[in-house]
């Protein structure tokens, strides 16, 4: 097949038509065999050796500087492509390499400005390809979608098209969709596209079981990734590749898979950073530690200003029970971090304030390295109490904690159902059950949970944790615990707002709009809910037909909290309803930016850009939603609009 998009590596470097080739042909070959299987070093010195002997082959140097490339040499990239185009490459396929390159390190904007000032260094497929491979990095994923539909039409065999296809309705929150799509991806070769995808794809589809919680799946596919990744990804994303894949075996406690995936870190990148971080990981887990510290120091010492590598020493070192060595690391980290680096000092004090080798230093360890988001070493320290605590409800307790927190809800069940079966069992222990099982999606069991405790005694956490299993179980009067607190304590000010969104959702409106302002009128101006409760005022408000109240509500909603989501769409969307569209688009743009899976963003996008005189723009974000979200709140109005356009 004729490639469309990309010149294929044979391209790159022309092979002699006769059947038989000389040295310097079957070195070519077995260079370009070396990069399809990941071997960057042998193909990089088999091509230097080439160029010695023919020091003007422009296509040879292009060839080096990919090969460069996907070893990580950005800037020998850089030179020997310069040298290619000093000896005549075509422009062509230089400038389709930068734009690789680019698209790679996400220099969407850089790709997006070449392709409108290129002249005719790209073909139009090329362009429009590129155009959408940056608009999709930009998230501006429906112009990007029509992009890649229009293409795949004219190549439907292209396995890249429809990986593109798939990645564009993943953002978009249409994972059915997005299987099928990988899922063709996957069934086609990779002949007439750039460089086979697969791997990508196989990351894709783990990303599609991690939405559907299904564990044995997505290390399935991770794996599949792995073993499609030499040669299609460059080392940097190879190596972070083999780093995920490493966190998720030990997420799993899978200590076999995880040492297999550090061996292949290790050849691949045997110096880097990236292997030695990950070595030293896993040597903490393994072995004594103060080997893996060692080379941990030696890592801070080299990247002084990398987080990454001081957060898991400071892990290292309150492991080890060297409490002042982790609050200066910490220190280092204090400047800029804010709260959290704090609140992680408080751990570690209380940490060193413990015995030594007690329950409750064990404990207080695991808490530290939770959060430090090192779900592994905080098991690790829990095991390093004596036998006969080994069982323990304290111990066990602590354990099902930290599964909660690192996404395992099944093993946080049966670890909680054990405590539970002690007689009697405790309510601390009945809590930690029923959360579990709410987040295993067990609803109609935690809510039956819930309910002994609430008989038991009231709490505004309790109340709302209650109400929300039973409104995901499906019974009756969901909101009865929120209504039984408020009676008991009216100033409760979360629980309000929450019975508030019930109301809202529910329709009576008038009665949300009394719990909003009740809220308001005992909050400081500084007050965290403060935002959300003027955000969802102003949607009564405007619902009511108070528009003026709504606008000025959303106003001061946006001056509070306009980092999130829901708070740049109301007000964005008061804005267009006020008639002023053009200050409400950048606005909406935001929201769809930050969270793109919501079809009535979208929707209010989309009527914006109409409003403000962008009907092209307005067509491809409405023929987008309508051609593929099915049934969601605004579809009349948006086929109103499409229509009118």
């Amino acid at each position: 097949m004729k490639p469309v998009f990309w010149p294929s590596i044979a391209l790159l470097v022309s092979l002699s038509a006769c059947g038989m080739f000389d040295d310097p042909q079957k070195q070519r070959v077995q260079a370009e065999s070396a990069m399809a299987r990941g071997d960057f070093g042998t193909a990089a010195v088999t091509l230097r050796n080439l160029i010695d002997g023919d020091e003007d082959d422009a296509g040879l140097r292009l060839l080096l500087a990919r090969t460069l490339f996907m070893q990580g040499d950005m800037d020998g990239a850089r030179r020997t492509l310069q040298a290619a185009v000093a000896r005549g490459a075509p422009p062509d396929q230089v400038a389709l390499i930068e734009a690789d390159w680019a698209l790679q390190q996400a220099s969407f904007r850089q790709v997006l400005d070449a392709t409108e000032s290129e002249g005719d260094a790209f073909s139009n497929d090329q362009r429009l390809y590129l155009r959408a491979r940056a608009l999709q990095g930009l998230q501006r994923v429906p112009e990007a979608m029509a992009i890649y539909r229009a293409l795949s039409e004219a190549r439907p065999d292209s396995a890249d098209l429809h990986l593109r296809i798939a990645q564009c309705h993943a953002l978009l929150g249409r994972l059915d969709a997005a299987s099928a799509a990988v899922d063709r991806a996957l069934a086609l070769d990779a002949q007439g596209d750039w460089r086979p995808v697969r791997a990508e794809a196989w990351i894709l589809k783990a990303g599609l079981a991690a939405e559907s919680a299904d564990a044995a799946a997505v290390r399935q596919h991770l794996d599949q990734a792995v073993a499609a990744a030499p040669g299609e990804l460059n080392l940097v994303a190879h190596g972070q590749l083999l780093v995920n894949a490493i966190d998720l075996a030990l997420k799993h406690e899978d200590l076999d898979t995880a040492r297999r995936y550090q061996g292949q870190l290790t050849r691949a990148m045997p110096q880097s950073p990236l292997a030695r971080l990950s070595a030293a990981r896993l040597g903490l887990l393994e072995a004594d530690p103060a080997e893996a510290i060692g080379a941990l120091q030696r890592l801070v010492q080299e990247l002084p200003g990398d987080a990454g590598v001081r957060v898991t020493l400071v892990g290292a070192q309150v492991l080890a029970g060297t409490y002042e060595q982790a609050l200066s690391e910490l220190a280092n980290l204090a400047q800029g971090a804010g709260a959290s680096v704090r609140s992680v000092q408080d751990l570690v004090r209380a940490a060193a304030a413990t015995p030594a080798g007690s329950l409750e230093r064990a404990r207080s360890n695991a808490a530290v390295l939770v959060a430090l988001q090192q779900p592994a070493l905080a098991r690790l320290a829990l095991s390093q109490v004596d036998s006969s605590q080994a069982a323990s409800a304290d111990l066990l307790r602590a354990r099902a904690q930290i599964e909660l927190r690192n996404d395992r809800p099944g093993e946080a069940v049966r670890l909680a159902e054990q405590l539970v079966s002690r007689d009697p069992p405790e309510r601390q222990d009945r809590a930690l059950l029923a959360e579990a099982l709410a987040a295993n999606r067990q609803y109609e069991a935690s809510a039956s949970v819930y309910e002994t405790l609430w008989s038991e005694g009231q709490s505004g956490t309790l109340a709302m944790a209650f109400a929300q299993a039973r409104h995901r179980a499906g019974v009756a009067d969901p909101d009865r615990p929120l209504r039984e607190w408020l009676q008991r304590q009216p100033s409760d000010h979360a629980v309000r707002l929450s019975m508030a969104a019930t109301l809202q959702q529910a329709g009576d409106l008038a009665a949300a709009r009394i719990e909003l302002q009740r809220v308001l009128a005992g909050l400081p101006r500084d007050h965290a809910l403060r935002a959300p409760t003027l955000n969802n005022l102003a949607l009564i408000q405007a619902r009511s037909g108070d528009m003026q109240a709504a606008l000025a509500s959303a106003r001061e909603a946006y001056q509070l909290g306009g980092a999130i989501p829901e708070i740049q769409d109301t007000y964005g969307w008061l804005l267009v309803k006020v008639g002023r569209p053009e200050e409400g688009v950048n606005i909406l743009e935001g929201a769809v930016r930050a969270a793109p899976r919501s079809a009535e963003r979208r929707y209010h996008h989309a009527a914006a850009l109409a409003a403000a005189g962008d009907r092209d723009a307005a067509l491809v974000y409405l023929d987008d939603l309508l051609r593929y979200d099915g049934d969601f709140a605004d579809r009349a109005e948006a086929e109103r609009l499409h229509g009118s356009l």
